[in-house]
């Protein structure tokens, strides 16, 4: 006889409203996601406030997901948090590398970037167990999303709402500066076309993209421009979208790795040759070096190779390279490009990792059965990994790769939860109510 199942948390009004907060608070005002230039105008009570709220929705989350475990157990339900592990081990191989380095590596910035890394991974976990916990964890984070970069274009033109008078804000947008900015639109846009897909809001997705190509216009970020480029390709050109929805996302980690070999050690016969050098003048704007990028990587190859297995640990400043730039004025910079600046922490040992949970990401999505669904997120899965060519987030290595890759994983249909052996249960669902419904099979 088919029964309701316990409550669940994320099915909970007054828990959702709390995971929203706890989504605003983690990675909305936090550093990974809107990089740390705007902290720069808050006064330091209010940095204060932020940071220890930060802290407080680390252990709400925490909390939640061992109450969430438990409840599931004691509805003879067995979580598959194994799924998990692969995007673990990235940080574990990090916390590895920073061991081995005690004098150059800092515990406290690897914890730092472990424990923002893991709210998005928890938080997507338990709510989309459900199908109600999907839809609603897809909307009120794209929709988080959307708000944000209407927010950077109304204080780009009127900054005063937001850093007062008489402060220079062209050089830094709402969003973070230039490329930075980058990263939370092409978020908003991997959440909104999820929410598309799933919840059927065309409206959001229109509106979100014509957002997004204000915010492009008006900042010129080069990255955020190409990722967009390439979704309107697959949208736009039948035969593109065929064949991503055909490969393997293996071939677009494949292609990832000689993009970036090609970048580090043959610069001479592919970026650096005269028609790819013409491209990047005329058509994107920027110099020849990309921006100064090209002897940044080849300094940058040369100092990892010094200790390319276990790297240097996790740095507090992430800056490794000391170059000169155009005004002959001397910076360290940070690698630009998310393998280098991995290869320089964490070694070849998280480098590994980070491949091998991409795999472990590619295994997943072929055996999606929804080919549409699957062939999207390995588009937007892939968009990423080739923004992380030419930047990256420095203080927080995979943050976003490992969460774009868990919640692709986690919508592409495949059970999150496993019946108890032995129990003879099969899920239902309630289509009306949304609910789940468990059933004993009938005897034969």
């Amino acid at each position: 006889m088919a029964h309701k199942l316990e409550t669940r948390i994320q099915d909970s009004l007054p828990l959702k409203i709390l995971f929203t907060l706890a989504f605003a608070a983690a990675y909305i005002v936090s550093e990974p996601t809107l990089g740390s230039t705007y902290f720069l105008y808050f006064t330091y009570r209010i940095q204060t406030l932020v940071i220890y709220a930060n802290y407080a929705v680390l252990v709400l989350v925490y909390l939640l997901t061992v109450l969430q475990l438990v409840s599931m157990y004691r509805a003879k339900e067995r979580p598959d948090t194994g799924m998990l592990l692969p995007y673990i081990a990235v940080y574990i191989g990090y916390l590895v590398a920073t061991l081995v380095n005690p004098e150059t590596g800092s515990m406290a910035r690897w914890s730092d970037s472990f424990f923002y890394s893991m709210i998005p991974l928890l938080i997507a976990f338990l709510f989309c167990t459900t199908n109600g916990g999907k839809r609603y964890f897809l909307t009120t984070v794209s929709t988080i999303y959307l708000i944000l970069a209407i927010l950077n274009i109304i204080f780009y033109f009127f900054p005063q709402l937001y850093i007062g008078e008489g402060k220079d804000w062209r050089e830094e947008f709402f969003l973070g500066f230039e490329n930075k900015a980058g990263w939370p639109l092409m978020m908003g846009a991997f959440f909104t076309l999820m929410d598309w897909k799933q919840n059927g809001h065309l409206w959001k997705t229109v509106l979100y993209f014509a957002v997004l190509l204000v915010n492009i216009r008006l900042i010129w970020c080069i990255t955020a421009l190409i990722g967009t480029m390439l979704l309107f390709a697959y949208f736009l050109l039948p035969f593109a979208r065929k064949w991503v929805q055909k490969w393997d996302f293996l071939v677009f980690i494949g292609i990832i790795l000689v993009l970036f070999c090609c970048l580090m050690f043959f610069q001479k016969y592919t970026v650096s040759s005269e028609p790819i050098a013409l491209i990047i003048e005329e058509v994107f704007k920027k110099k020849r070096s990309l921006s100064g990028r090209l002897p940044l990587w080849q300094l940058g190859v040369a100092i990892v190779m010094q200790k390319p297995w276990f790297g240097v640990g996790a740095q507090l400043k992430p800056g490794f390279i000391l170059m000169a730039d155009e005004y002959d004025v001397w910076s360290w910079y940070h690698a630009h490009n998310e393998l280098l600046q991995t290869w320089y922490e964490g070694g070849l040992l998280m480098v590994v990792l980070a491949i091998m949970m991409l795999a472990y990401t590619a295994w997943r999505f072929r055996h999606c059965e929804d080919g549409k669904l699957a062939g999207l997120c390995k588009m937007l899965l892939f968009v990423f990994l080739f923004m992380q060519l030419s930047d990256n987030m420095p203080y927080y290595l995979w943050y976003m790769t490992t969460y774009v890759a868990h919640v692709g994983v986690m919508l592409c249909g495949l059970p999150a939860i496993k019946p108890v052996p032995g129990q003879g249960i099969v899920e239902k669902r309630d289509a009306e109510n949304d609910i789940d419904l468990l059933a004993e099979p009938k005897a034969e």
